[in-house]
Formats: structure tokens, C-alpha cells, sequence
């Protein structure tokens, strides 16, 4: 069969395709319209085809901007919470005091890191405060520390009876030490 202009200009009317298009699918198909027609639906060219083409682009770019939007929002939520945890850390202090003075007063995000990072100095530090007789009290801006601050006390008041014991135990070494006499006399 012939190609001619009015065939070619039918096809691509039908199809939605473009000239060079109509032309290669009806010399394929030997000028046959229908054969042209599947050929060009089996390569996915016709118009229906890019139709159905288009709207699934569509749902990917819609899907891919709701997980975006997702992504942002729980990213979003998360900074947010950050921010808000850093502080309420940054406002809560930890002090530890005595009965003359404040020994030291800092904040909570301080003493996490110092804890995270010089773990064992610390420790050293919390101990060695509550074994000179010093306390500790955490206080936040809103005030709801009241279960920290009755362990935190009970702590002081078991560390203070220990630190009264061992001086008591170290008073008598040493008065052993100095009159070695009078403890073998009490032995006697």
C-alpha cells in the first residue's frame, strides 16, 4: 500500500504522534492503518499511552512530595523536641551547697557532658562533695523536682552517717597510734 500525506496526517491524528512517527509505524505495517495503530500502541507511543504514562508520573511526583513532606515533618518534630529538651536541661541546675555556701551551681546539660565524657572524675566529684558533708539539689524552672531532691537528700544523710563513721574509725587509729599504752591496758 501507498503512504501518502492524508495517511499519515490520519494516524497522527489518531494516535497522537508525531509525523516521523505515523510515517515509520505505517512502513512497518505496509501502509495498513490498523497494523500502524497496534504497532504504535505495542511501542507505548500512541496517545492513550503517554496519557497513562503521565498520570502515573503524576502519582509518583504526588507520592514523592507527601514522603517528603513526611520526612520533613518528622524531621521537623524532631529538631523541635531537641530544642526543647536542650532546654529544659539548659534551665535545670544542679547545685551543691554546704550549710556556710554554694559550692557550686551549673546546669544539668553541663553536668551530662562532663558525666558522659569524664565519667570517672564525675564521680569522683559527687562523692567526694557528699563525703565532706556538702549536698546536692537539682531545681528547675517550674519546680517539679521534689522526687529528685528527697533521693538526692536521703543520699546526703547515708553519706553523711559513712563520713561521720570513718572519721570516728580514723580518730581512734590515731589515738591508737599515739598512746599504744592505754590500748593494752583496756585489753587487760
Amino acid at each position: 500500500m501507498e503512504i501518502t500525506l492524508e495517511k499519515i496526517d490520519s494516524l497522527r491524528e489518531r494516535a497522537n504522534v508525531s509525523y516521523a512517527e505515523a510515517k515509520e509505524a505505517l512502513e512497518k505495517s505496509d501502509g495498513n492503518m490498523i497494523d500502524a495503530i497496534i504497532s504504535l500502541e505495542g511501542e507505548n507511543k500512541t496517545v492513550y499511552d503517554r496519557a497513562k504514562r503521565e498520570q502515573t508520573r503524576e502519582k509518583d511526583y504526588v507520592r514523592m512530595q507527601q514522603k517528603k513532606e513526611k520526612y520533613k515533618s518528622n524531621a521537623d518534630d524532631f529538631v523541635e523536641s531537641s530544642k526543647k529538651l536542650l532546654n529544659s536541661l539548659n534551665d535545670t541546675r544542679v547545685i551543691m551547697y554546704n550549710k556556710d555556701r554554694v559550692v557550686f551551681d551549673i546546669s544539668l546539660t553541663i553536668t551530662l557532658v562532663a558525666t558522659v565524657f569524664a565519667f570517672p572524675v564525675t564521680v569522683a566529684i559527687f562523692v567526694i562533695g557528699l563525703l565532706t558533708g556538702n549536698k546536692y539539689k537539682i531545681v528547675r524552672k517550674d519546680r517539679k523536682d521534689d522526687l529528685v531532691n528527697s533521693v538526692l537528700d536521703k543520699a546526703a544523710k547515708v553519706s553523711q552517717t559513712v563520713a561521720d563513721n570513718l572519721k570516728e574509725k580514723v580518730k581512734d587509729v590515731q589515738a591508737t597510734e599515739e598512746n599504744p599504752e592505754q590500748t593494752n591496758n583496756t585489753e587487760n
